[in-house]
């Protein structure tokens, strides 16, 4: 109980911060590429402390998910946002349940918070 309340006092002092992944509900379409499908989605970076970001697409059970993206990871100044187009094969459309944006630090990267933000949208139902 005491680190409960230790953990809410730690959490009600510090400043959360967090990015921005819209569209909360996303929709895949047909891509110019025969059995591809596109959904392009939007990342704005709310987090002075965070420059990178990397993509991820889960499935029901959370489980990675077959895709693709222009990059492996996005660098994104604070306060800019930039749309990022996620592919998915035919074949895993139906797996691909949820798509997340993370932040990620470099390694050896030595700031005062180093904790890393998830944020998932989830597909149209």
């Amino acid at each position: 109980m005491k680190s409960f309340v230790f953990l809410l006092l730690f959490l009600g002092v510090s400043a959360a911060s967090a990015h921005s992944w819209t569209p909360t509900y996303f929709e895949f379409r047909p891509s110019h590429l025969a059995g591809v499908y596109v959904t392009e989605m939007t990342l704005f970076n709310k987090r002075e402390d965070a420059t990178y970001y990397s993509v991820e697409v889960r499935d029901k059970d959370f489980n990675s998910v077959s895709f693709r993206t222009s990059s492996p990871f996005y660098a994104i100044e604070y306060l800019e946002k930039q749309k990022i187009r996620v592919y998915v094969s035919q074949k895993d459309l139906d797996k691909a349940l949820y798509i997340c944006s993370r932040s990620r630090f470099p390694a050896g990267t030595k700031a005062s918070s180093l904790v890393s933000s998830r944020i998932c949208s989830k597909v149209r139902p």
